[in-house]
């Protein structure tokens, strides 16, 4: 076999860093900007809505991408500050997060944006049931969804990355920013069934305990 045919080693997290600062949003917020594949087609603005409405979903749910384009517009209710997503069964462990929350506040506000658009788009036609309906030259497909080959070729090309840097992302942004670095809390909300796959995105510093040592 030649090297050229080997199949090349998935992509890691840690190669690409997460740095939780002011900067992090604007990066999201350019990366989104950058899915914008070359559709042939008079619908290629509302494709290109749709992927961009995939990609902050990745970011803010942190679901695997199989799990994201499973899901149904039922799942959802639209409150004032907040999108909540109901009973999503991840794929891995068959474990059910109760509640997704899709904020419009906070940190993430910036591209919120994205997926609202698109939602309220959607809901304007009662005939979809996936939130992100595969298309074709007629334009969006009612009743299938993007398939997860393409959605993984649309995300790499146009932002090279990849799916579980979002989910990578979301941890981490979850982990400080929300859940103040506890491990049971990040673990519960993510679906996971083990606690140690939470210990990448939560930082304890010991630092500032040591001075407990020095009772007087």
């Amino acid at each position: 076999m030649k090297p050229e045919d080997r199949k090349k080693p998935h992509r890691a997290t840690s190669e690409i860093p997460i740095i939780l600062d002011e900067k992090f949003y604007t990066d999201l917020e350019e990366t989104i900007l950058k899915v914008q594949w070359p559709y042939k087609s008079e619908y290629r603005d509302t494709f290109v809505m749709r992927d961009r409405a995939l990609v902050f979903f990745l970011i803010a749910t942190g679901l695997r991408i199989n799990e994201a384009l499973a899901v149904k517009i039922d799942q959802f209710r639209d409150y004032t500050k907040k999108l909540v997503q109901f009973n999503v069964t991840t794929l891995k462990n068959g474990r059910v997060r109760k509640e997704i929350w899709t904020t419009k506040d906070g940190g993430l506000s910036r591209i919120t944006k994205f997926f609202i658009n698109w939602y309220t788009l959607l809901k304007q036609n009662s005939k979809f049931s996936y939130v992100f309906p595969s298309g074709c030259a007629n334009g969006l497909v009612y009743g299938n969804h993007l398939s997860s080959s393409r959605a993984h070729w649309i995300i790499k090309t146009t932002t090279d990355l990849f799916p579980h840097w979002f989910r990578a992302a979301c941890e981490t942004y979850m982990a400080k920013e929300i859940f103040d670095n506890d491990a049971y809390k990040l673990c519960g909300y993510m679906g996971l069934k083990r606690l140690d796959s939470t210990l990448p995105y939560v930082q304890a510093p010991y630092e500032k305990d040591l001075s407990k040592l020095y009772v007087r």
